[in-house]
């Protein structure tokens, strides 16, 4: 900041040689150059010219010398190559960005007219000597060639400038000192390089530059980036001094675009971002403010830090509405977490690092974004109140199908049209209504042109509901279906989302909220970070969609969040909590025993692919595909409606499914392997459909209402298995040989079973009054001298045409399938109908194939018909009805 003082300083000092659009003093005599002065005529022709201008006390200081960065100037104003900023990189270490001759040393120096010293520097505070002028004005016009009658002992030929000395005395444009002395290292006076430009112009010299060239376009590629240099902004890049270092990051970027500049590049160091002022309640200077159309390049070892406050909530860096096209790549932005002072109350959880508020073409590539009380990257919208309307705003009337106002008492429309002559319309050509009171939530929309002219509706439109603006509309009315508006309200607003925008090869960790939040984008991309050690204040998350839209917030829409690696996080690694199109796929969601993904309600429409959930939860509501995802070391919840899942694999977790409404989950080829633990899959509250699942291990239960249907389902080394009410068709159940894997339906409902098959040691325990089985087409393979089924409790029990084998009995008691039980036999019947029909029953020895015996002191009439029995016998009450079946 000194040095630009200083630069601004030097500026007043210097301007009174230098053309101005402002003249400093008008006199075309000056007080010090009477009419006797040698130069008098020629100062006169300048200051008529416009080319140099006296001092303000009216003096002219003839004898002054003049500065190299001056002389500079004047010619360069001289030869009209003039044109305002110039793009380009000088190669002059001591001429900075912010020093006031730098355009002009920067076109001299592209047009050839100048070069510096041998250390790299122009030194544009020292005097011009004459033999350095020679040189500036020998390349500035085209002068003839010649020989000097005048020679001059400390000009001769072998000095240096000699060539370029003696065409000015040939063009007879300056003399010597002397008759033989020119005095080449002494300090050209203003009155001598007056005289030099007086007789040019005199002998109309042409000029060797041509000016029709436009020095104030941007130079080639490579000078469309900026390095920063801190010290001519005031920057400081050890920590400290941070109004400064904030203050000249912002007029830094505000030249390079202004400049046209692309890229600004930032040295390794840490910049600290100064603290807002307490009296205000968002303090633009106290953040980095992007300008559009820049990539800000930071150095791997450059560090953006936030000063240490107390505020509940900061900035760092912000893109707002309209810095559009920004690319930040590099670099570490840090908060103030561990040093903040969080005494004042309330959560502190709105300290922010990069954010943005409808912008559109971003990039984020390959930062870190840490230790901020809030969220490390927050990307969201920004709202315009275009007008609100209150009871008054509303007459009673409709409008018809041609645009014209209509007496009708049972709506009312605005009184007044509502304009698109808010400056944010131009660039967004929609709006929305919000906040309604009093107001029915669907409204007709009528739009007209500036002229009057009517040119279309739109029915039926809802509050919240983006609304398109046709070309060339300049005005609308709304129409609500009500009669009165007592008390009515509503707001009519334009939200603009940050559009396209992608975060890639980044980090955000240590924050204390979240690692990233998107509150109002459509078409954000995330792909390939690492979000991780979010910790400190809900929802503690990795990634949470999440806008507020149904309490007045942003829209998020078409939101892909891919390839990223979550762990450590308190609480959640991705949440989608309103929006709608998200696709997660292909990350890693690994913050153990934590939820890996949550969809809440609000959240419509997202694919969930191809995941691994690694220790991780998911919970999800509606309105979702999973595709190909995998999770070891967790669970599911999963609600519906409008939920599917196609492909998955579990390890040592659990498939928890409670369905909201019948039939609102689907799953299909699912994989569970059961290492550690008993994983099972939970069907609860209504019936799903499920196909292609296999369980090593584990198996199912809940009490999910009858009506499910489960295809495909194979168990592998089952234990026990408590199944509920369920259409079960083409499954397969084999035992662990550590295990009796005993499948027990103890729930009310309807059983089926179609096409199954068993190799188990214990079979089917039936022990619910209100469960209502039914089993054919399936085989028994038993591999123990175990029951095939067992019913104890029944409403309707329906078993045939199955195929029972069973060849490890070991004496004549033994039985397969039983109605009732030996414990209960003096009791009443506990099984209210049986039909046990067309089975094929084969044992090793004549054990009890089917058996009725013990079913109960009043055991309804069972019927048995149609059985084989190879060498298992009938065992049957005297009521049970037999018929055509065969023992063999």
């Amino acid at each position: 900041m000194k040095k630009i003082l200083r630069s601004l300083l030097l500026l007043i000092l210097v301007f009174p040689l230098i053309m101005t659009n402002e003249k400093v003093y008008s006199q075309s005599v000056f007080k010090d150059v009477g009419e006797e002065h040698w130069a008098t005529k020629e100062i006169e022709l300048l200051t008529e010219k416009k080319l140099i201008n006296g001092y303000a006390d009216g003096t002219f200081r003839t004898e002054n010398p003049i500065s190299r960065a001056e002389s500079v100037a004047v010619l360069v104003r001289m030869l009209g190559l003039k044109a305002g900023k110039v793009m380009g990189s000088l190669p002059f270490r001591d001429v900075s960005l912010s020093h006031w001759s730098r355009d002009d040393i920067m076109i001299a120096y592209q047009n050839g007219l100048l070069s510096g010293y041998a250390d790299g520097s122009f030194r544009p505070e020292n005097n011009i000597t004459r033999a350095e002028a020679a040189v500036l004005f020998s390349k500035a016009f085209k002068l003839r060639d010649g020989v000097a009658a005048q020679s001059f002992k400390d000009a001769a030929p072998s000095y240096w400038a000699y060539d370029l000395v003696n065409k000015l005395v040939v063009n007879e444009l300056i003399e010597g000192t002397s008759l033989n002395t020119f005095e080449p290292e002494k300090a050209i006076t203003r009155a001598e390089f007056s005289v030099v430009l007086a007789r040019v112009l005199e002998k109309k010299i042409p000029f060797a530059i041509n000016i029709s060239k436009d020095l104030s376009k941007p130079a080639p590629d490579a000078d469309a980036t900026y390095s920063l240099i801190t010290a001519d902004w005031g920057i400081y890049k050890d920590g400290t001094h941070p109004v400064e270092t904030t203050q000249g990051f912002n007029e830094a970027l505000k030249w390079a675009h202004e400049n046209g500049k692309t890229t600004f590049k930032v040295p390794e160091g840490t910049y600290l971002i100064k603290k807002q002022d307490p009296k205000l309640y968002v303090d633009t200077s106290a953040r980095i403010n992007m300008v559009p159309n820049m990539t800000f390049e930071l150095d791997d070892n450059a560090i953006i830090q936030k000063e240490t406050n107390g505020f509940g909530g900061y900035h760092t860096l912000h893109i707002g509405y309209g810095a559009d096209n920004v690319t930040l790549k590099g670099g570490i932005y840090r908060g103030d977490k561990d040093s903040h002072d969080y005494s004042g109350g309330g959560t502190h959880e709105g300290g922010y690092g990069i954010v943005t508020e409808g912008a559109n073409n971003l990039t984020i590539d390959g930062v870190k974004g840490v230790n901020f009380t809030g969220d490390g990257l927050i990307i969201g919208g920004s709202g315009t109140l275009i007008q609100d309307l209150y009871e008054k705003s509303f007459v009673s009337g409709a409008i018809d199908e041609k645009g014209d106002f209509v007496s009708d008492p049972t709506k009312i429309r605005f009184q007044g049209a509502i304009n698109f002559n808010n400056p944010v319309f131009k660039k967004e050509r929609e709006f929305e209504f919000s906040n309604g009171q009093k107001l029915t939530n669907i409204f007709d929309v009528y739009f007209y042109k500036e002229d009057g002219t009517f040119m279309n509706r739109l029915m039926d439109q809802k509050v919240r509901q983006i609304i398109q603006i046709p070309e060339g509309a300049s005005y609308f009315y709304a129409v609500f279906n009500q009669s009165k508006s007592s008390a009515a309200y509503i707001e009519v607003w334009q939200r603009a989302v940050s559009k396209n925008v992608v975060v890639k090869n980044s980090e955000f960790a240590f924050n204390r909220r979240q690692g990233i939040t998107i509150a109002g984008g459509d078409h954000i991309t995330i792909i390939n970070n690492e979000l991780h050690d979010i910790k400190g204040t809900a929802p503690q998350a990795g990634i949470d969609v999440e806008a507020g839209y149904g309490e007045n917030g942003f829209l998020n829409s078409n939101i892909f969040i891919k390839n990223n690696n979550f762990y450590n996080n308190a609480a959640y690694d991705v949440i989608l909590y309103d929006g709608q199109n998200a696709t997660v796929e292909g990350n890693h969601l690994s913050s153990k025993t934590k939820i890996g993904l949550a969809v809440s309600p609000p959240f419509t429409s997202a694919l969930i692919k191809d995941n691994h959930f690694d220790g991780s939860n998911i919970f999800a509501y509606h309105d979702i595909k999973f595709e190909g995802n995998r999770m070891n070391d967790g669970s599911t919840h999963l609600e519906g409606p409008n939920l599917n899942i196609d492909g998955m694999t579990f390890t040592d977790s659990n498939f928890i499914v409670s369905s909201t409404v019948p039939f609102g989950i689907t799953a299909s080829n699912i994989t569970m392997y059961n290492n550690k633990i008993e994983s099972e899959m939970s069907l609860w509250v209504n019936p799903i459909h499920i196909s292609n699942i296999t369980m090593y291990g584990g198996g199912i239960t809940g009490d999910a209402s009858e009506g499910s249907i489960i295809d495909n389902f194979k168990v592998i080394g089952a234990g026990g298995l408590n199944l509920p009410p369920a259409t079960y068709n083409n499954c397969e159940i084999e035992s662990s040989s550590e295990s009796t894997g005993i499948v027990t339906l103890d729930n009310p409902g309807k059983y089926i079973f179609n096409k199954c098959s068993f190799k188990v040691y214990t079979g089917i325990l039936l022990t619910h009054p209100e469960a209502d089985f039914a089993m054919s087409d399936s085989t028994f393979d038993m591999l123990e001298k175990r029951f095939v089924l067992k019913a104890v409790k029944a409403k309707r029990i329906l078993f045939e045409n199955n195929t029972i084998t069973a060849n490890k009995l070991e004496n004549s008691t033994d039985y397969l399938v039983m109605i009732g039980d030996y414990w209960t036999k003096d009791y009443s019947s506990t099984v209210q109908e049986a039909i046990i029909r067309g089975n094929a029953i084969t044992s090793n020895l004549e054990a009890e194939g089917i058996s009725t015996q013990y079913a109960g002191t009043d055991a309804p009439p069972y019927t048995v018909e149609n059985n084989v029995l190879t060498n298992a016998k009938l065992k049957l009450m005297k009521s049970t009805i037999q018929i055509n079946n065969v023992e063999k």
